[in-house]
């Protein structure tokens, strides 16, 4: 069998998750239609809580490595500092405002954009290269590592310090020009993220499945954090690279720690003694960062506390990063525990977010489903809050665009019945941020809308 048909083969067509990252949402895709679902209500476009229960069921795998996604973002530094990043970019632009004109990014001033792209980049540098990076590419071997030199911004203190970000370069198959070529990418957080998440529904597809064959992402972006332990540490035990790879994202510049905990544990003379040792480490890291972390969530809470929405949802947002924080400082590694114990439950650890079930259908109409464990006005003020961090990066992305008519679709295109989705769905499809103007002119109101307001600065309470 040729490499391209063996990745074909492994990897298949079907799309089957994915977690909306810093907006705290899951889609899961049930390659189901309407049809197909018992209890589903045509008028009202919705189904039972025993039918969304089986649908998670058929699609635990998917369903586990997303909500470890949304772990990682509560419970870690790497995820709780993106969070942090993200409110303080809004701030910028949203300072910006001259309300009650719809906002823009040029409206920025001149020494507060140096400020917004010092933290952009410095996001982007932690962050590291994604899966477009590899698209087409089937990665065969990392074969060696070099450093690049940034200066990431400290938006306390503005001032800036040098970070070192791990450049990994790479032999791969390019299966367009089905030609083997080199390339480079960045390590950071996404590629861990996805390496570990990867790796953990395997076990648990293997606990729910025994003796299935599972030969996994052969040569994406999953499978880029087993390679890097096979160059660095080539006899590390599995879950010994798990756990290495957990604590490493409880690290500020998490790429670079993974490196020098993989070259680390391949020198240590005992590697268990070594684990065991950061693990303590990372214990008392955060258990020191603690303070200064509930205290700036606190300031977030109380710069937030006017817009009513956007304050519901981040209080419980932060509630749960602080109860995630205080877990690993129980137990750093907890998710690779709960994932080998089939006992445990990581939704004890971390509550699900809210998820869509994503329908196959012709047409787009309430073809995503939006399920919850939270109470329905939770639920909403968490979509105003979607839709605000939506509104807020479209804009900045537009205005760094080339093509300036640059549409999007509002994130909740699929799951929505408001009016507005009814009666002028190009609105939402191409240009949602046009529903400030059109639900003051029609006095109905969408979770966009709010998303908007906020931006602009208008405080006001939502009609549940």
């Amino acid at each position: 069998m040729d490499l391209f048909q063996q990745f074909l083969e492994s990897n298949g067509t079907l799309e089957w998750g994915k977690y909306i990252q810093n907006q705290f949402y899951i889609k899961i895709y049930t390659h189901r239609d309407r049809s197909e679902i018992p209890s589903y209500d045509y008028q009202n476009y919705s189904f039972s809580v025993e039918d969304q229960l089986a649908l998670q069921r058929e699609n635990l795998v998917a369903l586990y490595h997303e909500h470890l996604h949304y772990a990682h973002e509560i419970s870690t530094i790497a995820g709780i500092n993106d969070f942090f990043s993200q409110i303080n970019l809004a701030t910028i632009f949203c300072d910006s405002v001259a309300v009650p004109r719809t906002s823009y990014f040029q409206d920025i001033k001149p020494q507060d954009k140096a400020l917004f792209f010092s933290m952009l980049n410095t996001r982007k540098a932690i962050y590291g290269s994604d899966s477009s990076h590899l698209a087409n590419r089937i990665v065969l071997e990392i074969r060696q590592i070099d450093w690049i030199d940034f200066q990431a911004l400290e938006p306390e203190s503005g001032t800036y310090t040098p970070l070192s970000i791990p450049m990994l370069t790479y032999h791969y198959f390019d299966q367009q020009t089905k030609c083997y070529e080199t390339d480079s990418l960045t390590l950071g957080k996404y590629l861990i993220y996805e390496g570990l998440a990867h790796e953990l529904d395997h076990i648990l597809d293997e606990q729910l499945h025994p003796g299935r064959s599972s030969k996994g992402h052969i040569g994406s972006e999953y499978h880029i954090l087993k390679l890097l332990g096979k160059l660095l540490a080539p006899h590390i035990e599995h879950r010994q690279l798990l756990e290495l790879a957990s604590l490493a994202l409880s690290c500020r510049n998490p790429g670079a720690c993974l490196v020098h905990f993989l070259y680390s544990i391949h020198q240590a003379p005992e590697p268990k003694l070594f684990l065991e040792e950061k693990k303590q480490q990372t214990q008392n890291m955060l258990r020191e960062q603690l303070p200064k972390i509930k205290e700036s969530i606190e300031q977030i809470r109380e710069q937030y506390r006017p817009k009513d929405a956007l304050y519901q949802a981040i209080t419980h947002l932060s509630s749960h990063m602080i109860a995630g924080l205080e877990q690993r400082i129980e137990d750093p590694t907890f998710e690779i525990e709960v994932t080998f114990d089939p006992k445990k439950n990581l939704a004890k650890y971390i509550p699900l977010c809210d998820m869509m079930y994503v329908l196959d259908e012709p047409d787009k109409y309430m073809t995503e489903f939006l399920g919850t464990y939270l109470s329905p006005n939770l639920s909403y003020d968490l979509k105003i809050y979607l839709c605000y961090i939506d509104y807020f990066q479209s804009m900045t992305t537009l205005a760094r665009s080339k093509d300036k008519t640059e549409n999007h679709t509002c994130p909740l295109y699929s799951c929505c019945n408001c009016q507005m989705r009814k009666t002028d769905p190009q609105i939402c499809q191409t240009q949602p941020r046009e529903s400030f103007e059109w639900s003051i002119r029609n006095s109905v109101q969408c979770p966009y809308y709010y998303g908007v307001a906020y931006t602009n600065g208008t405080d006001q309470s939502p009609r549940y």
